[in-house]
């Protein structure tokens, strides 16, 4: 595979040999970008022959010129992807912008998003994109570092939150795209958990000044109407049931299941959302997306450890995602994920599974979502 700015090395960066995982070799190596690392290739690019290096976040020629404004341009034009209000949308659509052309690390995060999207919708020609959206999505992280290494200047609290957002559905995008084996190991997904839930650390250090500005919508979630709660459909109660009686039985240790516990809860509260506001609007992906920040880091390392209920539960997280109708990638990262917590259970918890897989492909009908008709989540969306 060709590599930018350097030749080809036959070791692998010194992340990916720390992990024993396979390195591409790109700069910066896929893993290290879907894992929001730094990647020690990126040390090692040579600069040019001139005196003054050329700047890496600036398009090299022309053609990356013009990809890059075909980007933005996909960027403004097909905002509808991101499954929001039309208010949260138009900030999206206009204000965000004018925070990047301020700050460009926010920029090349928006790039790095519409690459993403362009990659889905052109699968031959998505490793150009693909290779774009690392290129912008390791330069918007290396400033995202670099500025939250020192204390946050409230002038940059409306970029760095927009950029977090980004961040948070790149990652997501990113874990599922060019994938050969449609599937997700359970260590990608903990490490999207992890980012997410430090994401939301770096939005408590400028949350009071993001409450104040334009981006204050972004912090609001549907909420109940007053005196009302979201119900569940006995059937479904009956599920979380059985799940509980499961872990109680399965033989984990007190810690572990504290952890589970308090994750199926968390859980139950994002199901109840869906069933409240599916039947009348379109639901949101920060409203199942915060289950990701609910749980404990004690339940990402049972993710990441295997633990049989951790990833039962799991599973019925990834198929609430598909609820989410408006936003194409949703889909197939439950099904990869599905996949994954497949692959990792032994054949008598297999069984669990069977109804997530269902209601994934469904698009959780049973929460009254209506389903536009299934068969892969391109369907839903152009």
């Amino acid at each position: 595979m060709p590599q930018l700015g350097s030749r080809k090395s036959r070791k692998g960066c010194k992340r990916c040999k720390q992990r024993r995982v396979k390195c591409d070799e790109q700069i910066p190596c896929t893993r290290c970008v879907q894992r929001n690392e730094e990647c020690s290739f990126q040390q090692l690019t040579p600069s040019s022959s001139s005196d003054t290096a050329a700047d890496p976040a600036l398009p090299a020629n022309s053609e990356e010129w013009i990809l890059d404004l075909e980007l933005m341009h996909h960027y403004t034009a097909n905002l509808h992807w991101l499954g929001a209000r039309e208010n949260i949308v138009h900030l999206w659509r206009h204000y965000i912008p004018q925070q990047a052309l301020k700050h460009p690390f926010l920029m090349h995060g928006l790039l790095a998003l519409a690459a993403l999207h362009v990659a889905y919708l052109r699968p031959v020609d998505s490793f150009k994109y693909l290779q774009s959206c690392d290129k912008h999505q390791a330069i918007a992280l290396q400033r995202f570092r670099s500025i939250l290494s020192s204390p946050i200047d409230p002038q940059l609290a409306d970029a760095l939150f927009a950029l977090s957002a980004t961040i948070s559905l790149s990652s997501m995008a990113r874990s599922c795209a060019a994938k050969e084996t449609a599937t997700m190991d359970m260590d990608a997904v903990a490490e999207l958990f992890m980012l997410t839930k430090g994401i939301k650390n770096v939005i408590h250090l400028s949350y009071e000044q993001i409450k104040q500005g334009p981006l204050a919508e972004m912090l609001d979630q549907q909420a109940f109407a007053e005196g009302r709660n979201g119900h569940l459909p006995l059937s479904v109660l009956s599920r979380f049931a059985a799940i509980r009686s499961m872990m109680t039985t399965y033989g984990v240790d007190r810690e572990a299941l504290e952890h589970c516990q308090s994750a199926l809860t968390e859980l139950e509260e994002i199901y109840k959302y869906i069933a409240y506001f599916s039947p009348t609007v379109n639901i949101e992906i920060g409203g199942v997306s915060r289950w990701q920040v609910a749980v404990s880091m004690g339940y990402v390392r049972l993710i990441q450890a295997l633990n049989p209920p951790a990833l039962v539960i799991l599973a019925y997280y990834a198929a609430a995602i598909t609820a989410i109708r408006t936003a194409w990638y949703t889909q197939n990262w439950a099904e990869y994920v599905l996949r994954g917590a497949s692959q990792a259970l032994n054949g008598d918890m297999q069984h669990w599974l069977q109804w997530p897989m269902l209601q994934m492909q469904e698009r959780m009908s049973e929460l009254g979502v209506q389903s536009p008709g299934l068969g892969k989540a391109s369907n839903d969306l152009s």
